[in-house]
């Protein structure tokens, strides 16, 4: 049900006005025209002019939708990043550097920091380019094949 609430007052500022409502949501809109909405829980939402839209949770979680590329980008309250792209793939990026990407519900590559990447193909095999640049393709192992260890 989409209510609407009453105006209870508009304040002008040098650069915004602010309009309060009797549901006590806070609207800011600035000079520029960005328009940002409080409301008393904690969460925000912001309309950039561009078309972007930036949602701020009370647990601090964070969605920003960029209305160009049709991304998301999804930063959660420890860190992690969370990158959806229009064409399905989805990238997480950790705090610790490592990146993880996904296409089709799998990853396609796994980036660690300075140390090495691991790319993933659809034949199995799995390439390994380490910190000077050196490939190492290691085959789709079978079932009954041990993996050694690889430093």
């Amino acid at each position: 049900m989409n209510k609407e609430y009453k105006l209870i007052k508009a304040l002008k500022a040098d650069d915004k006005v602010i309009n309060l409502y009797s549901n006590d949501k806070k609207e800011i809109i600035f000079k520029n025209g960005v328009r940002k909405e409080i409301y008393k829980d904690g969460y925000q939402i912001i309309y950039f002019v561009n078309g972007d839209i930036k949602q701020i949770y009370p647990d601090g979680k964070i969605y920003y939708y960029f209305k160009e590329t049709k991304k998301v980008q999804i930063t959660l309250n420890n860190g992690l990043e969370i990158h959806k792209f229009e064409n399905g793939k989805i990238e997480k990026h950790y705090p610790n550097g490592i990146k993880e990407i996904f296409l089709n519900d799998r990853i396609e590559s796994n980036k660690y920091n300075d140390r090495y990447d691991e790319n993933y193909f659809s034949d199995g095999n799995v390439e390994i380019v380490g910190k000077k640049r050196r490939n190492i393709i290691i085959e789709k192992l079978s079932d009954n094949e041990e993996e050694d260890e690889f430093e």
